[in-house]
């Protein structure tokens, strides 16, 4: 019962940290994506991996245990099994010797007959001894030595009367001997029979208790494999969680990176509009006339004083004009470095290396740098449709953070750094933070 209670419990936790999970990757990309806010939610996500972390090594110590346990109940039953063919092995031998038993208590039984049947052989000779004398009358050894004819005669018939007295006491004892051997033949074989049902039925015992101890273990065996099964699947589980947890931990780490070059961009552009205005400010105080006389040249300065472009268009071009091979598509996969289900969160477009990337539409660099995932890239704003698309694992950024680019300018060249297999550009578009599939844009 507290075994049931048991996996009934880490079943619960499982639905639990399951709902935990969806609810968590379904709403945090609603939530604002203030630094502040994504750092907690960071810090949130490390916390889970370390509880995911020490539930896998209470789980693994639970497992090893039950894997003890069931190493030693096996050894009990391998021994078990010795012992019942040891005591299966004693009763066949015992039946073995009752059957030979058997077979003496038949001739025993012969022997038996034969004795009687010589008992009444001998009763019947004693019968016909007492019958001739009966016949001859009452004759008596004096009466035979009396009449005898001469001395001859005389010790003659001595010599019989003494032959008819021992033949006479022999019938008696062997009627006796015969009655005694009667006896002691009933005796053995009462015995024989007693001590050979009792050995018989002690092995049965014995059999009967070895039997239901193996019964006891191989039930407790089935116990344990089913807990170390349930226990193997609650790690596996927890393997997959850690997984997918350390992948929102890595996106949540490029959201606040890209987070980060964001802030610090809108900080370089407030000092710029600051010194532009500063500067404006100073030169206020020149002449009416002055200013007619720049007119011309200022407008023309303020033309082209911007980069090249900078506005979006609000459709896509692809990215990699040398190819366009998908080697690795939007959606869920089997991490290729890491292993574990894991969210792709673009399109892995392979290339050779050095090929150009171009900004797929006009917008603002928001972020051009290198973190430990994505290697080298780029992340684009383009404000007119609230769409950031992301260029990573280059082997060299042509633009800097606050360009302005147009749709088509080169903006990266294909590499292979960070986390990769091989040259390629790793290619995002994300609407309010969210990622989806850039395919859906082409």
């Amino acid at each position: 019962m507290q075994k049931q209670k048991k996996a009934r419990a880490i079943r619960c936790g499982i639905a639990f940290v399951l709902a935990m999970i969806l609810i968590l990757s379904s709403v945090a990309p609603l939530m604002a994506a203030d630094l502040d806010t994504l750092k907690q939610e960071k810090e949130e996500l490390e916390n889970q991996a370390a509880s995911n972390q020490a539930e896998q090594s209470s789980t693994q110590a639970l497992l090893e245990g039950v894997s003890a346990e069931l190493a030693a109940v096996l050894t009990e039953i391998s021994v078990l099994d010795e012992e019942i063919n040891t005591c299966m092995q004693n009763i066949s031998q015992l039946e073995s010797e009752i059957a030979d038993n058997e077979t003496l208590l038949s001739e025993t039984q012969a022997n038996l007959d034969q004795a009687k049947a010589d008992e009444a052989q001998h009763f019947e000779e004693l019968k016909a001894r007492l019958q001739m004398m009966y016949e001859y009358g009452d004759v008596n050894y004096l009466e035979v030595l009396l009449g005898s004819k001469d001395i001859s005669d005389f010790f003659s018939r001595i010599e019989y009367v003494g032959q008819m007295a021992e033949y006479d006491q022999g019938i008696q004892d062997n009627l006796e001997a015969d009655r005694q051997k009667i006896q002691e033949l009933e005796g053995q074989i009462q015995q024989t029979e007693l001590e050979l049902n009792l050995a018989k039925q002690n092995l049965e015992n014995e059999k009967k208790v070895l039997e239901d101890t193996r019964s006891e273990k191989q039930a407790r065996q089935a116990e344990l494999e089913s807990s170390q099964e349930m226990y193997q699947e609650y790690l596996t589980y927890l393997d997959n969680l850690e997984a997918e947890l350390q992948s929102q931990i890595e996106a949540k780490q490029d959201e606040i990176a890209a987070e980060e070059a964001r802030q610090e961009e809108i900080r370089r552009q407030e000092e710029e509009e600051a010194k532009k205005e500063q500067e404006q400010g100073s030169s206020g105080g020149s002449s009416s006339s002055d200013s007619l006389e720049s007119g011309s040249s200022g407008g023309s300065s303020s033309s082209g004083g911007s980069s090249s472009g900078g506005g979006s268009t609000g459709t896509f071009i692809w990215p990699v004009p040398s190819s366009h091979y998908i080697s690795s598509p939007y959606g869920y996969r089997i991490h290729p470095i890491y292993g574990g289900s894991r969210l792709h969160a673009g399109v892995d477009i392979g290339a050779s290396h050095g090929q150009s990337i171009l900004a797929a539409d006009g917008g603002t660099v928001t972020y051009a740098g290198y973190n430990s995932s994505y290697g080298y890239f780029v992340m684009i704003s383009h404000p007119s449709t609230g769409y950031v698309t992301l260029y990573a694992h280059c082997s060299q950024l042509l633009v800097y953070t606050g360009q302005q680019v147009s749709q088509g300018d080169v903006i990266a060249l294909i590499g292979s750094t960070g986390d990769s297999t091989g040259p390629h550009c790793h290619f995002e578009v994300r609407i309010n933070g969210s990622t989806t599939d850039p395919m859906n844009f082409f």
